[in-house]
């Protein structure tokens, strides 16, 4: 299953969505616009650089990435141009790279809608608590983590067991959650994402 690509690895997340949304909003691109057009909306959060991720998505099969030799179709990958001893000194290599029905599953799957109403789903008890953060952070100029420790502090999900003088979850769990499902992300503060918003007012 492609998702299991992120899955196993979540920091591969906004990265790949980047690229399949790029692709899914513009159509077929070759290799080099791709790369420009998502080095414009690369964060520096993002461990792996544009090309990277490219090559990861094609080998993950989300994309498919069609070769041409002088404009004619190559039956290879890049690997076997390097040792193609029929290729003469000068060719022009072209690359055509295009959104593959696993990676637009991928971008369903993985849309913030999607995965905030899961995560809240999931965790039925922590609904307030999901709800009071991204009230928080969908105030004028944001939210800061004192901030919302001190809100969600308040709350009963959070309360200290009385017995074991313990907490069952800790604030800093509700911010890492919203973020991985997209529903807050950091730009100077905590900020709602318009999925975030969404979920609010729902």
């Amino acid at each position: 299953m492609a998702s299991k690509l992120i899955d196993h690895n979540p920091l591969l997340k906004k990265p790949v969505l980047t690229v399949l949304s790029i692709l899914h909003a513009q159509g077929d691109m070759d290799r080099a616009a791709l790369e420009a057009a998502a080095q414009q909306q690369w964060s520096e959060q993002y461990r792996q650089n544009v090309p990277a991720i490219i090559d990861t998505v094609v080998r993950a099969h989300l994309v498919t990435e069609t070769l041409f030799v002088d404009g004619a179709p190559y039956e290879g990958t890049i690997e076997d141009m390097q040792t193609d001893a029929s290729l003469e000194e000068g060719v022009e290599v072209s690359s055509t790279i295009s959104l593959a029905q696993a990676g637009r599953d991928v971008l369903i799957d993985y849309a913030p809608d999607a995965t905030l109403a899961a995560l809240v789903a999931e965790r039925p008890q922590y609904h307030d608590a999901y709800l009071a953060v991204l009230s928080a952070c969908a105030a004028d100029g944001g939210a800061t983590r004192d901030a919302l420790e001190a809100t969600l502090n308040e709350l009963p999900a959070l309360a200290v067991d009385p017995e074991t003088k313990q907490r069952s979850v800790y604030p800093q769990y509700f911010i890492d959650a919203l973020e991985a499902a997209g529903g807050i992300e950091w730009s100077g503060s905590w900020r709602a994402t318009p999925a975030g918003k969404t979920l609010i007012d729902a």
